[in-house]
């Protein structure tokens, strides 16, 4: 921005010029912030839903079509489903983790926009946001988190297809 050598209210600074330009570009700046934040608390309902459902819905998916096999295969190979089953099990807890976390980012990204959408900015010029006082940066921590969980439920999948496939080429 500029350097606040003046009075921080647009009102009382000599070139009025210059005080309408920077209040307009403090309006923008504030409709831009309060527009995100909209879009964070959107982003975290939807996001969520989807990341809930697809995720449970491959699990599930997963843990019935295993279950479905029961029937068709030897005693020796009901211990490698089981498994392949709690693979699953595991990736649905990691789905759940990871949608709270997100659900948690979104809240997050919320709670900043919100902060960050001080009307006092269109009519200081020092009202300005900076986080550069913050110790923490919960978006970004609960960002990886979600990824992580996400990941680490891809993951369980994988395990228990893989294991679903070992476990029926047993002789």
């Amino acid at each position: 921005m500029r350097e606040v050598s003046k009075s921080p209210f647009y009102h009382a600074w000599e070139d009025k010029d210059e005080a309408e330009r920077f209040r307009l570009h403090s309006r923008e700046i504030y409709d831009h912030y309060k527009a995100y934040q909209a879009a964070s608390w959107s982003g975290h309902v939807e996001y969520g839903k989807w990341l809930i459902a697809s995720l449970l819905a491959v699990h599930g998916g997963a843990i019935y079509a295993i279950s479905t096999l029961k029937d068709s295969v030897r005693p020796a190979q009901i211990n490698g489903l089981i498994d392949a089953a709690a693979w699953n099990l595991g990736g649905v807890f990691m789905t759940l983790v990871a949608g709270f976390a997100a659900w948690l980012n979104f809240q997050a990204a919320e709670a900043t926009y919100n902060r960050w959408s001080d009307p006092a900015m269109l009519y200081r010029s020092d009202s300005f946001p900076s986080d550069d006082d913050r110790k923490t940066d919960p978006i970004t921590a609960t960002l990886f988190f979600a990824a992580a969980a996400g990941l680490m439920s891809a993951f369980a999948f994988l395990t228990s297809a893989t294991t679903v496939i070992q476990t029926l080429r047993l002789p």
